[in-house]
């Protein structure tokens, strides 16, 4: 397996406005905006491409961003008290990770490791607050939508945790 030390490292790849927001309005994710909020993001979008088996990050690594998946399928993986790579989830294109480590600035929860190429469009935080600066209604749909995620994730992992804990007394 090969990884990504940093995503900064890494060129992204050149497209244009029009093109990433088109992404966007591809993806489930992008579904409840207007084309106009989806070109204000693009703005502060970079597409990037990974080869198969590669760690885009890493467990307890601290960069700190969001990706939208355009291509390609990745697997999330967490480690257990043994340090054996548990899969805890499977990526394909329209759907994100990050966004934890994004908004609280954290080290990262889990690895995400690339199955396929993936092509993916990042969001760091520098980006994330000239969006809030510079266009804060289209930075509030975009909180918006990530909570809503956020919030159906959770449900699911308590939904999934409840068969694991003991009846309280």
């Amino acid at each position: 397996m090969k990884y990504i030390t940093s995503l900064t490292n890494l060129i992204p790849e050149p497209c244009s406005k029009d093109e990433v927001a088109t992404m966007l309005d591809n993806m489930p994710w992008g579904q409840g905006f207007e084309w106009v909020d989806l070109l204000d993001f693009a703005h502060y979008l970079h597409l990037y491409k990974v080869a198969p088996d590669t760690a885009i990050f890493c467990e307890g690594h601290k960069e700190p961003y969001m990706g939208f998946v355009v291509k390609g399928e990745a697997r999330v993986e967490k480690k257990d008290d043994h340090s054996n790579a548990v899969i805890i989830a499977k990526l394909g294109a329209g759907k994100t990770f990050g966004e934890m480590s994004l908004i609280d600035g954290q080290p990262r929860s889990a690895t995400v490791v690339t199955v396929s190429q993936l092509e993916f469009l990042a969001l760091f935080p520098d980006e994330f607050s000239g969006l809030c600066e510079h266009k804060p209604q289209a930075a509030v749909k975009f909180m918006m939508e990530v909570a809503r995620q956020m919030s159906a994730r959770l449900r699911q992992t308590s939904g999934r945790l409840v068969d694991f804990l003991p009846p309280e007394k």
